[in-house]
């Protein structure tokens, strides 16, 4: 699975970051974060972005 394979499951998957780990392999969740380019500058782009209300 390519990265933007894995990217698309990991957003319409609603974040589900153990699936994604799970299908490219990965030992740890770091590593897939890491892979997808989820660092803490993005993650508070992302929720930034979500009306809490």
């Amino acid at each position: 699975m390519c990265k933007a394979g894995a990217y698309q499951v990991y957003i319409q998957s609603n974040c589900n970051i153990g699936l994604v780990m799970h299908l490219l392999n990965h030992s740890s969740i770091v590593m897939t974060l890491a892979y997808l380019g989820l660092n803490q500058v993005s993650t508070e782009e992302m929720l930034d972005s979500i009306d809490f209300g």
